[in-house]
């Protein structure tokens, strides 16, 4: 599993640099919905929402739940109460998706609509054919982990029968509205008051270490590990760190190898084909791999540090490396040591 600072322009392959102009949104869905890779991907992505936010319920991509077609996404409870999503990707589906959706037997029936800025036609086309829309949510909405926050509030909203936002909108509508209206005036009030009083507890302040180790933490846990197999991994990183800086410092790649559990190292990528190769276990494992420069980088930056950048692989020699490196200083001091030996 490699590691590419996010935003990065360049990345290193060996000696050589290729420049790579970030891709946007707009494109990356173009190009998933192009290669047919979409759906397969909002259904993943959906699938862990709904998990997080229905820890009890159990979330299944393309159900054959109705004759002759296949619903993007159902989810089941214990009590038999079904959610439906369908994904509305392209306005020639939209009819299609649309009889999926009606025909399927759910409490709950949600529409997913790929982005305006990424093709208006869609959403024009839904609303038309559907003038009584079922509820919605953005493509972007789903996908960017910015909005996760709001997206788990809005499905809880729209799923949870027992959600206090939808129990208030039926209490809202019914003949006793402006009393519910009243009364919820007076408890929000208090509420307010309530979260004012309370006071923000201040932040410990973090070390250098403790906010590298987090960074690389964050990368390993933007692959789906859970937080809790880091545990172990944070503490050591703390005290091992400074190891990646130090490598990265003198321009070569610096690589974190570990078994999320008692064994981690970071290494040199010379140091690390020896450990993968010849110092290979007999018994067969799995080992989670970053390259941390980009990492290493982006906190120099951040920082106020300069950039350091990639001069040397695992192919160069000792000498060049201390060529490079060593201080001009250092070495004519140690020639002449070696040249007084001599004498």
């Amino acid at each position: 599993m490699g590691a590419d600072a996010p935003g990065a322009s360049a990345e290193a392959f060996g000696p050589r640099r290729i420049t790579k102009m970030a891709e946007s949104y707009e494109d990356r869905i173009r190009t998933l919905r192009k290669t047919k890779q979409l759906h397969r991907k909002v259904e993943a992505r959906l699938v862990a929402l709904l998990r997080r936010a229905f820890p009890d319920s159990a979330t299944i991509p393309e159900v054959s739940a109705i004759p002759g077609g296949r619903n993007d996404l159902l989810q089941y409870f214990f009590d038999g109460r079904r959610v439906v999503i369908e994904i509305f990707g392209s306005a020639s589906q939209v009819p299609q998706d649309l009889r999926l959706l009606e025909q399927c037997d759910a409490a709950v029936k949600i529409a997913v609509l790929i982005d305006r800025e990424v093709d208006s036609s869609v959403a024009t086309e839904y609303f038309r054919k559907k003038p009584g829309a079922f509820p919605f949510i953005w493509l972007r909405h789903v996908l960017e982990e910015s909005w996760t926050p709001i997206t788990l509030a809005r499905l809880r909203e729209l799923i949870d029968e027992r959600h206090s936002v939808t129990q208030l909108r039926r209490m809202l509508a019914t003949g006793n509205g402006p009393v519910v209206d009243r009364a919820m005036r007076g408890v929000l009030s208090r509420v307010r008051e309530k979260l004012a009083g309370n006071k923000v507890r201040s932040l410990p302040q973090l070390t250098g270490k403790e906010v590298l180790a987090l960074k690389i933490l964050a990368t390993i846990k933007n692959v789906g590990v859970p937080v809790e197999r880091l545990r172990s991994l944070y503490q050591w990183l703390i005290l091992s760190v400074e190891y990646a800086i130090e490598i990265v410092g003198c321009g070569l790649q610096a690589f974190l190898i570990s078994d999320l559990a008692s064994r981690h190292a970071i290494w040199s990528d010379g140091d690390l084909a020896d450990d993968l190769i010849i110092g290979a276990s007999d018994v067969p494992q799995a080992d989670v791999v970053v390259c941390l420069n980009p990492i290493v980088n982006d906190f120099f930056v951040k920082h106020g540090m300069e950039k350091a950048d990639l001069r040397f692989h695992f192919f160069h020699g000792y000498a060049e490396f201390v060529e490079k490196v060593v201080p001009k200083t250092w070495k004519r001091k140690t020639k002449r040591k070696a040249s007084e030996r001599g004498a």
